[in-house]
Formats: structure tokens, C-alpha cells, sequence
């Protein structure tokens, strides 16, 4: 596997920085040694992952005939493929994210609409409970459902770079995270995208961006989001001139790949590469540093992985896995990563 398709990442960043501590160092870390719980996983580029109380649930965005593919915990064992790929009803053409609430819920970007399954009676032929097809008019490009109709919604169409939307009325609730709103120009939140997670109970919300290293870490009470935490791992460059604001598109890329939630632990998995390596989609664009961050956005520890991680999953139990591509053998694998 020579290359790989990622998201390309754009801007540099110089100056080391973690919620405004100017003292953290970056030099002391941790070598993670990854447990292989999936030896091979044949998915040309895998997508977003959950875990339910006994599987893996891994988005396909490329297979041609199913969605989903589905693991055992336990052994490691392919279990089954699920929901089949098109534009019918309770299809997926084209699923971006998946995530756990109530129901197992994906977001298929290319139909702009969210698909439920029973979480109740996983199988091969997973039971539809609900689909919503969202408003003609905006278009979204991540989306989490949460208590009843209401979205956390990454779209471009929407102040923000995080949106809290109604979708019985399509209302914009309010703007969860947006770290450049004192600035006029609006220019670079267009150009930011990110990952939202919930934690596995749902009563937290982390956001990373992934072209630049900001993230945001919030509680969630009855619908409502306070952040804990935000800032910037380490400080872009940026140009500000009165009111405007934008960043300078030079060397190095900074951003997150993929973010987890653990209790107590917000996970940045950090896409430290350089932008030659991610416009030619090397294998040096699949990231192997991980920060750990308690709930008040300080630094606990940094580590180097054996492996370079693609995503990032946790479960109700306190256990982190990833994705990796292994060099040896040039195979995705599923794996734990012991923190």
C-alpha cells in the first residue's frame, strides 16, 4: 500500500502551547506498544469505527457491495458485512460518520441523511428503526444525533465550526464550537474541517480540527453544551490584520486526525506531517503521536505509537483502540492501544 487517501491538511504551526501554558514540554514521551486485536482488516481506506458490547463496527466507504464490517471483541473474528450500499431506503451510498445514541446512527454525506439501527438486535440483517433525510437547502458534512431530533452538525452552510441544529424545525440551536468569532473575516472557519465525538455515555462532546490544532472539550446537560476546555495544542501562525484573520498556507500541516474520550482523558490523535507527505498520500501521513489531556485541557502525556494510527475508538469499559497500518505487512489491523 503505497498510498493512502486522507483529508488534506494545510497550514503551519511553530510555537509549543496547550491552553495558553507556554511551559509544557513536548520533548518527554511515551513508546505505546499496540495489542492486535484484528490481524487484517481488507478495507482500502477504513473509515470511522465503533464498538458496541461485542463488536467492532467499522464504515467500509469503499466497498462496493456493503457498508459496514463488523468484528468480535473477543476473538478478533470477522463476524459479518452489514447494510447494503445505494440510494434506496435504509441504504448507504456514501457513510462519513457512525456513533452510538439510543441507536447505531451513520451519516451518509453523499444522500444528506442519517440511518438508525437497532442496537438491540445487531446482525447481519440489522434492523432499521428510523431515517432522516435533512433539508434540501443545507448541505452537512458530519453530523451526531442527541436528545430527540436535535444534531451536532459540522457544515459550512452554518456559523461555527460546530452547530447544534433542530431537525424537526432546522433551527440553528446555537454554535458549540468556534474559536475565530471575535474575527470578521470568516474565511478560515471555511476552510476547517474536524471530528466530533461523543463519549461512550454521551455526557461529553470533544471537537478537533484537523488542519489546524485546535480542539474543544465540552459537558453536555439535557441538551445543553459548557466547554471544559479549548485551545491550541501548538500555536499556528496566523496573519491578523484589524479584524481579519487568516492563516499563512506554508510548510507543515498540524491538525487531528482522530479524537477519543476516555473518563477523565480527551484523546488528539496528532497529524504532525508535513504537507508534501500529505498531498502525495504517503504512509508518513498516517499519524503516530497521541496527546493525552485531562478534563481542565492540560498536557498528561505524549506518545509515540509503534504503529501509525489512521482512527480512534473507545468503549464504556476505559479501553482506547485504533486503526493502524502495519509496514511490515502493509495491512490495516484493529488494535488496542494500552494507556
Amino acid at each position: 500500500m503505497k498510498k493512502i487517501r486522507i483529508i488534506p491538511l494545510l497550514s503551519i504551526f511553530m510555537l509549543l502551547s496547550c491552553s495558553n501554558d507556554k511551559s509544557l514540554s513536548f520533548e518527554n514521551y511515551i513508546v505505546l506498544e499496540t495489542i492486535v486485536i484484528v490481524d487484517d482488516l481488507p478495507v482500502r481506506v477504513p473509515g470511522d469505527f465503533i464498538l458496541t458490547d461485542s463488536c467492532f463496527v467499522v464504515i467500509n466507504p469503499f466497498g462496493s457491495d456493503y457498508a459496514l464490517k463488523v468484528y468480535s471483541i473477543s476473538t478478533g473474528e470477522f463476524l459479518f458485512d452489514a447494510v447494503k450500499k445505494g440510494n434506496g431506503p435504509h441504504e448507504l451510498a456514501a457513510p462519513s460518520t457512525i456513533h452510538y445514541y439510543e441507536n447505531i446512527n451513520v451519516f451518509d454525506v453523499a444522500a444528506q441523511k442519517i440511518v438508525s439501527y437497532d442496537i438491540g438486535r445487531f446482525n447481519q440483517n440489522l434492523i432499521h428503526r428510523e431515517e432522516i433525510n435533512l433539508a434540501s437547502d443545507l448541505y452537512v458534512e458530519k453530523l451526531l444525533l442527541y436528545d430527540n431530533m436535535k444534531a451536532l452538525v459540522f457544515s459550512q452552510d452554518m456559523q461555527g465550526l460546530v452547530s447544534a441544529l433542530d431537525l424537526n424545525s432546522y433551527e440553528n440551536l446555537s454554535v458549540v464550537a468556534n474559536p475565530f468569532s471575535k474575527y470578521d473575516n470568516s474565511e478560515i472557519a471555511h476552510q476547517l474541517n474536524g471530528t466530533i465525538k461523543f463519549d461512550p455515555g454521551s455526557n461529553f462532546l470533544a471537537f478537533a480540527a484537523y488542519n489546524t490544532p485546535y480542539y474543544s472539550l465540552q459537558k453536555t446537560e439535557i441538551g445543553n453544551f459548557t466547554e471544559l476546555a479549548s485551545g491550541f495544542i501548538k500555536e499556528p501562525r496566523y496573519d491578523v490584520t484589524s479584524d481579519n484573520f487568516r492563516w499563512i498556507k506554508e510548510v507543515t500541516p498540524n491538525g487531528f486526525m482522530d479524537i477519543a474520550l476516555l473518563p477523565g482523558r480527551l484523546f488528539l490523535l496528532h497529524a504532525d506531517i508535513s504537507l508534501q507527505d500529505a498531498e502525495n498520500r504517503s504512509i508518513e501521513a498516517i499519524p503516530d503521536i497521541i496527546y493525552e489531556l485531562d478534563f481542565k485541557g492540560r498536557l498528561v502525556t505524549h506518545y509515540t505509537l509503534d504503529r501509525r494510527v489512521l482512527r480512534l475508538a473507545s468503549d464504556k469499559n476505559g479501553k482506547l483502540y485504533g486503526i493502524a497500518l502495519d509496514q511490515q505487512d502493509d495491512k490495516f489491523k484493529i488494535v488496542e492501544l494500552p494507556v
